[in-house]
C-alpha cells in the first residue's frame, strides 16, 4: 500500500540520519507560484533553509485506477507549475521555499497485473515528463541517501 511506501521511506530517511521535522518535513501541501496557484500535499520535503528535495509514493496496486489516476493527475498539474515558476511548501509551523529545479523523488509498487496498468501508465508519461526519477519499493535507501548528499552540499 502507499501507507506501507511512506513507513519504508520514512524509516530509510531516518536511517540516513535526515531528521524528521528538522531537515524532514512529511506531508506539507505545496503550493505552485505559476499563474494557476495549483496547490497538492507532498510526501516529503527536505530543507535546509530552503527546499533540496521532494519525494512522493505512489502505488499501483489498487483496484480503484480511477481514483489513482485522478490523484496523480492532480498532483502532476501540480508539480508542473513548480518546476515554472516554484512554489512554497506549507504545514502549521513552517513555511519552505521550493525551487523550481528542486530534485523530485517517487517510490513506487508497480501493478501486479494489467487491470491495475491504466494509472501507471499515465504517471511514467508525467514523469518522464517532468524529469521526476522513479525507483521502485525496496530503493528507498537512494532517495534518502541523496537526500543527505544534498543537505551536506547546501550546508557548504
Amino acid at each position: 500500500t502507499r501507507q506501507q511506501l511512506f513507513s519504508s521511506l520514512t524509516k530509510a530517511y531516518f536511517m540516513a540520519g535526515v531528521e524528521l521535522d528538522g531537515d524532514l518535513v512529511r506531508r506539507p501541501v505545496l503550493t505552485a507560484n505559476g499563474t494557476h496557484a495549483f496547490h497538492h500535499p507532498v510526501d516529503f520535503v527536505v530543507a535546509n533553509g530552503q527546499a533540496v528535495q521532494l519525494s512522493q509514493t505512489w502505488s499501483f496496486q489498487l483496484a480503484s485506477q480511477d481514483l489513482l489516476s485522478r490523484d496523480i493527475k492532480a498532483w502532476g498539474w501540480t508539480m508542473r507549475e513548480l518546476r515554472d515558476a516554484g512554489g512554497v511548501a506549507q504545514t502549521r509551523k513552517r513555511q519552505i521555499q521550493v525551487p523550481s529545479d528542486v530534485p523530485i523523488e517517487v517510490v513506487i509498487a508497480q501493478p501486479r497485473d494489467a487491470t491495475q496498468s491504466a494509472a501507471y501508465e499515465e504517471a511514467i508519461g508525467v514523469f518522464e515528463e517532468l524529469s521526476i526519477r522513479v525507483h521502485e519499493h525496496g530503493e528507498e535507501d537512494a532517495i534518502a541517501g541523496t537526500a543527505r548528499a544534498l543537505l551536506e552540499k547546501a550546508a557548504h
